[in-house]
């Protein structure tokens, strides 16, 4: 009855991949960041917009203004 806890414990720690190799992160991502800028001419005059996105792995933040 008290090998019962031990056999419990030495199957969970195998379970969960205890017993392997280390796994080590990938190496880290740069973040890559984009600057956009449109200029357009219309029947209603002049129009503008600037834009910045930065990208890291796979969360993109962008920020843009419309003139």
């Amino acid at each position: 009855m008290k090998a019962l806890p031990l056999i419990l414990v030495a199957g969970f720690l195998t379970a969960c991949g205890a017993d392997g190799d280390p796994t080590y992160p990938r190496e880290p991502v740069s973040p890559r960041t984009t600057v956009e800028t449109n200029v357009g001419v219309g029947d209603s005059g002049v129009s503008g917009g600037t834009s910045v996105r930065t990208t890291t792995g796979p969360f993109t933040f962008g920020v843009g203004i419309g003139l």
